[in-house]
């Protein structure tokens, strides 16, 4: 996984997804140093998470069709056999 950086300047904006509230003074650092920088929220479907959207520039919408598009498959073959997704998570 690679971290980008504000002070290295590799990003313009910058989307959070996370409706978590330790996230803020993060948010909030990044907007005092580098005022120029915009830093967006997506909060996980079906969460309200108010503080951290009054936090951000921006916001954006998670959608039931995102985590739909997103979800991975229920069985994944690796090196070492097959990995499969828990029944409970499995769409009804």
């Amino acid at each position: 996984m690679k971290y980008t950086s504000a002070g290295k300047n590799e990003f313009d904006k910058a989307v959070i997804v996370s409706g978590d509230s330790d996230m803020i003074p993060a948010i909030e650092m990044i907007k005092t140093e580098y005022p120029e920088k915009k830093i967006g929220v997506m909060v996980p479907y079906g969460h309200m998470a108010r503080e951290i959207r009054n936090s951000a520039d921006f916001q954006l919408k998670m959608k039931l069709e995102h985590l739909e598009k997103s979800r991975l498959l229920d069985k994944i073959k690796t090196a070492d056999g097959v990995l499969e997704a828990p029944k409970n998570w499995l769409p009804a």
